[in-house]
């Protein structure tokens, strides 16, 4: 386990729980506290969930790579464009903050990750409560369509 990658996962958990404290780790654990929790709790879970989190992204990783999984320029842009009105924010701004950060690829590797994961549950098979099998491709698109629109791209592309 990359124990870099995972203290990264520790640290945006505890940044992400301190920001609306205005970063005041006092504040932190005084409300940890009042939830009848500790900071020791606290760091112990988001130890654990860094950990979960980064085996799913690497066996996330090792799938794409099995199934040469691509992020097409237009995924990337859809996700792009997605997380900057997430953001509340333009979609330049969203970019240039992603760009000046260095989290293109990170942006990039979710989306090829999420295309990995929607492969692994369009092959397993997904059966409803009442035993009824759904239709993933309402879910999460068709990888027929997503072939043809690649294949398109490159033509557009190679016309050029």
């Amino acid at each position: 386990m990359p124990e870099a990658v995972v203290k990264a996962e520790v640290d945006a958990a505890l940044h992400d729980a301190v920001h609306g404290l205005d970063h005041d780790e006092e504040a932190l654990n005084k409300l940890l506290e009042e939830q009848g929790s500790s900071r020791e709790e606290f760091d112990k879970d988001a130890q654990e969930a860094a950990e979960r989190s980064v085996k799913t992204q690497l066996l996330l990783d090792s799938i794409a790579d099995a199934g040469n999984v691509t992020v097409g320029q237009d995924e990337l842009t859809e996700r792009i464009l997605f997380q900057a009105q997430r953001y509340g924010m333009a979609p330049e701004q969203f970019i240039q903050q992603i760009q000046q950060a260095n989290q293109l690829g990170a942006v990039f590797a979710d989306v090829r990750r999420g295309k990995a994961l929607a492969s692994v549950v369009e092959s397993a098979g997904v059966k409803d409560t009442s035993g009824a099998v759904v239709d993933t491709a309402e879910l999460f698109g068709s990888s027929e369509a997503e072939t043809e629109a690649d294949e398109s791209d490159s033509a557009e592309s190679e016309d050029k």
